[in-house]
């Protein structure tokens, strides 16, 4: 279930000019008409005007395997851009990690997200080894780095 809000926190409305674009996003990345990274791309702003000055937020990433008794607790902290939640979801899928509950939230430039994982049943689909958590941070790390500031 998603729920959708415009920028200044009001939910989306479903017959608005958004709605659409939104829909018919999600439709074409369904049947496989367009590859999410392509769909990123081709939302990227091509104004020719400079980018507007935001403050710098840095990558943070913190996995806990105390706070709940059955998942890993995956926090992730970076700057908004288009194609974030699509990279860390992407890291997580390459990696087999099921997700079972994620809270995503974006504060004005600084994104706020929170995953339930567990390991891939190969590896007893449990709370993630210390081993398999730093790789995890430090694929989230590089992926995010990776990602164009724009």
């Amino acid at each position: 279930m998603f729920v959708v809000r415009d920028r200044r926190g009001r939910p989306l409305s479903a017959d608005g000019a958004i709605a659409e674009r939104l829909t018919d996003d999600l439709d074409r990345l369904i049947r496989g008409v367009i590859s999410a990274p392509a769909l990123i791309e081709e939302r990227r702003p091509r104004g020719t005007l400079p980018p507007r000055v935001k403050p710098q937020v840095a990558i943070e990433v913190k996995i806990d395997n105390q706070v709940s008794a059955d998942f890993t607790v995956v926090d992730v902290y970076t700057g908004d851009r288009p194609g974030v939640l699509y990279t860390i979801t992407d890291t997580l899928s390459t990696l087999g990690l099921d997700i079972h509950l994620s809270k995503v939230a974006t504060e004005a430039d600084r994104v706020a997200d929170v995953f339930h994982l567990r390991a891939p049943p190969g590896d007893g689909g449990g709370k993630l080894a210390d081993a398999a958590a730093l790789q995890l941070r430090a694929a989230l790390l590089g992926a995010l780095a990776a990602l164009p500031a724009w």
